[in-house]
């Protein structure tokens, strides 16, 4: 994983395998989503819903996946 903590510079412990946002400025899905994939799912669930971006996430779930959408 290339996302890290930004206290350790240790890779991020995230329960996500992948963040997809859309936005009009590629730019902005891009830093959303790598904000998102640092701070877990619970947390980019609720960014998501506060800011009203569409999203979905791809949670690692121990050798199953589960895939939420939000706000599509």
């Amino acid at each position: 994983m290339h996302i890290l903590e930004p206290d350790s510079g240790l890779p991020a412990k995230s329960d996500l395998a992948s963040v997809s946002v859309l936005h009009d400025k590629a730019m902005m899905a891009d830093a959303y989503a790598t904000a998102m994939m640092a701070m877990g799912s619970q947390k980019a669930a609720t960014l998501a819903k506060q800011l009203n971006l569409s999203v979905v996430l791809i949670l690692n779930q121990q050798s199953d996946f589960k895939v939420v959408k939000i706000n599509q």
